[in-house]
């Protein structure tokens, strides 16, 4: 096991987990005092970097089939520094179950990353750009999806959220080469198709080896998959994120007593499991709720606690700085 592995082991412990670590390690009590006072540190460190609030601002972006997808946008102060996690929501959710003083939202901002929660189509704000009708300005309740829609939402809705996030990256206000996605049940699947898209475009040819070309894709660094769903367009998107050579970390939360879950947390684990090299990046934590997705962020049992130290763990630790994403060939 690496340092790194056992270091969020040890610090999802001293944080109170309810459920159990996929690993089942014990953890020895000379760990807490120095996980607790490096806890201090850190936190005194962000509110310090922190000062200086940037206000989420709400803003529209345009897919290449005509819809305007609504997200909300936390500027990071830490500039072209910043990592970059991009909030998604359950069938029939919006964006704004990550907002508000003390969402999710905010508590990342504050950690110093550039957040950005999304209204997919047909849900929250996202609508029809040319039709203004109040059917499309459905919140997602009553709104049949289809096959298509699902689709869509990955190489268009999401594709556009990538766009805006290249932009602000050539901007030098943030780092896209550090992306994570946190998705709750149906945009799961979304995510890791997501991922797939992201880690299999080629970049330019725009010099003569790979090593040295421009990079436009393998971004998604990380994946929060709560309470996961097993639809059909995950499974071809999960053999290849299995990839060790891709190294997108994975913890994935879910409700032990969640009747729906039904095995799915377990069994996407196992089929990253397949793949030994990948224990060092791939985590299971259950809790023993009978809740669901985003129904888990409740603060008795800590588990946005144990996101964020995923992420210091499998995004913020990362070595790789900004660097000009323009081509060459430009």
């Amino acid at each position: 096991m690496s340092d790194q592995h056992r270091q969020f082991e040890e610090a999802v412990a001293i944080r109170g987990i309810t459920g159990n670590l996929a690993t089942r390690l014990a953890i020895a009590s000379v760990v807490f005092p120095l996980a607790f006072a490096l806890m201090c540190v850190d936190a005194a460190a962000q509110e310090r970097k922190t000062k200086t609030k940037q206000a989420p601002v709400d803003r529209s972006l345009r897919t290449k089939d005509d819809w305007e997808i609504k997200i909300t946008y936390y500027e990071s102060v830490k500039g072209m520094e910043a990592e970059v996690v991009v909030l998604l929501h359950h069938e029939g959710g919006n964006r704004f179950i990550w907002q508000g003083d003390d969402g999710f939202a905010e508590r990342l901002r504050k950690e110093g990353y550039a957040v950005i929660s999304v209204d997919l189509r047909k849900h929250g704000e996202s609508r029809l750009a040319a039709v203004a009708s109040a059917r499309n300005r459905s919140n997602g309740s009553g709104v049949r999806l289809t096959k298509d829609d699902y689709i869509r939402m990955v190489t268009l809705d999401l594709a556009a959220v990538k766009q805006f996030i290249y932009d602000e990256h050539q901007r030098q206000n943030l780092n896209m080469r550090k992306t994570a996605v946190v998705a709750p049940e149906m945009s799961t699947a979304l995510a890791i198709n997501f991922a797939w898209n992201d880690w299999m475009t080629p970049p330019f040819p725009d010099a003569p080896s790979i090593e040295s070309r421009t990079p436009r894709g393998q971004d998604v660094r990380a994946l929060i998959l709560l309470s996961p769903e097993d639809k059909p367009p995950i499974r071809p998107a999960l053999k290849d994120l299995r990839n060790p050579a891709w190294g997108v970390s994975v913890l994935i939360c879910y409700g032990r007593n969640d009747k729906r879950d039904n095995g799915v947390s377990a069994k996407i684990q196992r089929e990253l499991l397949r793949i030994p090299e990948n224990k060092e990046r791939v985590y299971l934590l259950d809790y023993d709720l009978p809740l669901r997705g985003t129904a888990l962020l409740r603060k008795k049992i800590a588990i946005e606690d144990h996101m964020l130290e995923f992420l210091r763990q499998h995004l913020k630790a990362l070595p790789d700085e900004w660097r000009d994403r323009k081509s060459r060939l430009q």
